[in-house]
This record gives C-alpha cells, sequence and structure tokens, in this order.
C-alpha cells in the first residue's frame, strides 16, 4: 500500500474540514464522514463524503474523499478523485494553488503510486450473441467493445440483456493490478414444454391435470348397466336351466348317436339355449365389472368443478357387449 507522509496527511484532513459551508448537509456529511474514516469505519465514512462532495463539490472534498477511498482498498475510485482534485487544483486562483500545495504533492504522489495497482476487466461478446444485446456492469450500460474498463478491486456483476429473453448475469472477483477478460455468451434457450401454457388451475394442483366427470351421467350409467347385467345373469340362469334339463331329454330318447325325434328336438334346442346362456354369463360378468369400476367413480369424484372442460361418461354398445364411453 502506498504511504503518505503520516502527519502531513493528518493536518491536511484537518485543514480540510474547514472549506465544507458551515450549518448545511454537506458539512454535517463532511463531518460524520471525516470521523468514521478516522475511525476506520471506510464503509460508512466514504459514501458520507461522497455524498458530501455531490452536495458542495469544494476541492478539499474530493481530496478527503480520495485519501478514503484508497485507504478503503478502492483504488480505481481513488484515482477517479484525486485527479478530479488535481483538475479543480488547476483552475484554482495563485494564492489558493499556494494554499493547496502540499495537497497537490499528495495527490500527484498517490496517483503515480496507485494507478500502476487499478485492475481493469475487459468484456467481449461471444460469436452469435444477437446485435440488440447490450450489457451493463454493476448496473450501469458499458460498451463490450473489447475496451479495458478500469474497476476497483473486488466482486462485479456482469449483465447481458436481450429484449424478450431472460438476462443473463455473471460475477467477475478482480484483484489489484489484474487484468482480467470476460466473453459473455448468452445461454441456450431451454425448449418449452407442451404444457407450459396449460392454465392456472393445473399449476395450482402441483403439476396434476384435474378433468370434471359428469357424475349424473356416471350415476345413470352405473344403474342401466348394474340392471342390464342382472338381466343378462338371469336369461343365463333360465337359459342354463332349461338347457340341463334338454339334457335329461336327450339321455332318456337316446342310445349312443341314435335318438328318436323327441330326443332329436331336445338336442337341437340345447344347443340355442346353451349359447345363450353362456352368452349371457359373459355379458352379465363384464357388466357387473362395469358397473362397479362406474359406482367406485362416483363414489370418488369431487362434486366441485375442477375445469371447465367436463369429460361426459356414458354407455355405449360395441360388437363385445355394453361398454363405457368417455
Amino acid at each position: 500500500m502506498p504511504r503518505a507522509p503520516l502527519l502531513v496527511s493528518v493536518l491536511l484532513l484537518v485543514a480540510f474540514a474547514t472549506e465544507a459551508k458551515a450549518g448545511g448537509t454537506a458539512d454535517k456529511l463532511f463531518e460524520e464522514g471525516l470521523d468514521d474514516m478516522r475511525a476506520g469505519r471506510y464503509d460508512t465514512g466514504c459514501p458520507k463524503l461522497a455524498e458530501s462532495y455531490r452536495q458542495d463539490p469544494l476541492p478539499g472534498a474530493v481530496f478527503t474523499l480520495a485519501e478514503c477511498e484508497w485507504r478503503w482498498g478502492k483504488i480505481k475510485s481513488a484515482v477517479t478523485h484525486y485527479k478530479d482534485y488535481l483538475t479543480a487544483y488547476d483552475d484554482m486562483p495563485l494564492k489558493e494553488k499556494a494554499e493547496q500545495k502540499k495537497r497537490a504533492a499528495v495527490a500527484k504522489q498517490q496517483l503515480s503510486d496507485l494507478e500502476p495497482m487499478v485492475p481493469t476487466l475487459t468484456v467481449k461478446l461471444a460469436k452469435g450473441t444477437p446485435a440488440n444485446a447490450s450489457v451493463k456492469l454493476d448496473g450501469e450500460p458499458i460498451e463490450a467493445n473489447g475496451t479495458p474498463i478500469p474497476v476497483d478491486p473486488g466482486e462485479h456483476r456482469l449483465t447481458l440483456v436481450v429484449p424478450g429473453r431472460p438476462s443473463h448475469q455473471e460475477t467477475e472477483v478482480v484483484t489489484r493490478s489484474e487484468k482480467r477478460q470476460v466473453v459473455l455468451t448468452l445461454p441456450v434457450e431451454k425448449p418449452r414444454a407442451p404444457d407450459d401454457d396449460d392454465d392456472d388451475d393445473d399449476d395450482d394442483d402441483g403439476g396434476q391435470v384435474k378433468l370434471e366427470v359428469d357424475r349424473e351421467a356416471v350415476r345413470i350409467a352405473a344403474i342401466v348397466i348394474s340392471a342390464v347385467s342382472a338381466a343378462a345373469g338371469i336369461v343365463s340362469v333360465v337359459t342354463g336351466g332349461i338347457t340341463i334339463k334338454h339334457k335329461q331329454t336327450i339321455e332318456d330318447n337316446c342310445t349312443g348317436l341314435a335318438c328318436n325325434e323327441e330326443g332329436l328336438e331336445a338336442a337341437d334346442d340345447s344347443k340355442i339355449t346353451g349359447t345363450v346362456s353362456t352368452v349371457g354369463l359373459v355379458v352379465g360378468a363384464a357388466g357387473l365389472a362395469t358397473a362397479v369400476a362406474l359406482w367406485v367413480v362416483y363414489a370418488v369424484t369431487d362434486e366441485t368443478p375442477a375445469r371447465t372442460e367436463r369429460n361426459h361418461v356414458g354407455v355405449a354398445l360395441r360388437p363385445d357387449g355394453l361398454g363405457i364411453q368417455w
């Protein structure tokens, strides 16, 4: 760290305090900032001195601000304000210059010591970056054209902005005298999922889609299918009994492969009633399973609509029997 004669710095800082206008806000901020700086509280003292200088841009105020900043480690900011002081010094009348001679000497020595330590960030954009892209450094727009930008040592935030796309941020940490080069690359956009535009109701349910079921239709379908299943079961039982009776007649009127007329008639009828009994049994069993499923759906379905679109449940006649139609 560059060293200035400690006694000279202290005397100069005391003298600078008298330049502020008595009783003003800038004067109060200057005094508070100077006290914080002397106590080593640079994180509070330097901002107060900066605000004092903004309100009342006196040469002594900017010199004191520069002294605070280099002690705080903000050497780029200190260099900038030492230069501001020397610019103001060059415009002073001869008498005031003579009074400020020691200050000017300290400022020039500090610039000589500090300027080589100022780090830089060189920012470029990767190939393929849209032409309308813009870059911000710590929230301030910059030109990302490869020109080194002096910065204070420490952490800095780079933001790449392209209209219509989410901004991309990177954090860079630079040290004293470092010459950091950064190439900003815009991340590849992820393809949107087909359900990204689903309505808000889906999002509120953790991504699960709830469809409303017409409970009344389910109830009616369950009743109808239950009745059909019961009827088919009855038909199966009745025709099954008739088939058994026909088989008894066949046994009584047939010997081996020879049957009389009554036996032959009973054999033909038994084929028909046996087929009807089998079909009735299958339809009844399928209907019973379908009816049970519908009653379960009816029991667990919420009466409150979950979506404006409604899925209806009905009964459909298919080639293989009755079924549920959504």
